[in-house]
């Protein structure tokens, strides 16, 4: 889309599209972790098993909470060079 030199806003549409898209199938992934490996580990004896998996959780969650700020206060991480993109000062 960008070497198209498509409408901006068409292009952020498209990536909120697919991030959209990643972020279900993340939460998909993680709720099978959680009900398969998590709670498999929980109904064991092992309980060294038991807090490392908790810990795995807390340190996931953490990282995602991370990621998420860093996205909402970030938008300035990102720089889309467009093709025969002009810079400088007196660049428009």
């Amino acid at each position: 889309m960008i070497e198209d030199k498509r409408y901006c806003v068409d292009i952020l549409m498209q990536i909120r599209s697919a991030i959209g898209a990643l972020r279900r199938v993340e939460g998909e992934i993680f709720k099978k972790h959680l009900d398969g490996c998590v709670a498999g580990a929980l109904r064991g004896e092992s309980e060294e098993e038991k807090q490392k998996k908790i810990n795995e959780v807390i340190e996931l969650l953490e990282k995602f909470r991370k990621e998420e700020f860093s996205c909402m206060t970030g938008l300035n991480l990102y720089k889309i060079s467009f093709p025969d993109e002009k810079t400088g000062p007196d660049a428009r």
